[in-house]
């Protein structure tokens, strides 16, 4: 192994494992803020009815004088992809801030890795590339966004991989990507495809 491919090595496990730090520290300390528990409410009468409802059994949830839900008060305000993606936090740790949050800091550290390529892809030379994504590092609301209970880190991925298959595009595979990757957008927020 020559030396500059160990140094390489070297700044790469440095980039990762800082940002699984920044992503995953102390990830389950705060409780859910408004919006987030917003989601953990949808998630829990998804996960019990199939379908995210506003009622509870004992609370209704609304902050639009009901608009949000229907006349069965089955959630209609936003996208179903967020409860469904935080459903699978829960199964496995438990309705916790932590569990809430879990799949979001997943997708964060995808989206981490994922711009290495797409810096790659559009940049075109392979040492701007690693540079770029050190500077991630420094961007404190990327993390901050990617650690909560929210659309934000599976947006930011799907438009990661929007800008990875873009080049990629007439070849079929890429169009065919870009397809399914802008329809999961409008499953989590439907406003992501402006």
């Amino acid at each position: 192994m020559t030396r500059l491919s160990f140094q390489r090595l070297v700044f790469f496990f440095v980039c990762v494992v800082c940002a699984v730090f920044f992503l995953f520290s102390n990830l389950g300390d705060r409780l859910l803020w408004q919006d987030e528990a917003e989601v953990a409410f949808l998630a829990k009468t998804f996960a019990e009815h199939g379908r995210p409802l506003a009622w509870d059994g004992r609370n209704v949830m609304a902050q639009m004088s009901g608009t949000e839900f229907d006349d069965h008060l089955v959630w209609r305000w936003s996208p179903w992809g967020t409860p469904a993606l935080a459903m699978v936090g829960v199964y496995f740790f438990g309705p916790t801030p932590w569990g809430y949050r879990f799949p979001s800091a997943v997708f964060g550290l995808f989206t981490f890795f994922l711009s290495l390529a797409v810096a790659k892809s559009w940049i075109g030379k392979p040492r701007v590339a690693p540079v770029a994504w050190a500077f991630q590092l420094l961007a404190i609301p990327f993390f901050l966004h990617m650690r909560q209970c929210r659309y934000y880190a599976v947006v930011a991925f799907l438009g990661m991989l929007v800008l990875w298959l873009y080049p990629r595009l007439p070849r079929w595979s890429a169009t065919f990507g870009l397809a399914v990757t802008l329809a999961s957008m409008a499953y989590f927020n439907e406003l992501s495809l402006l």
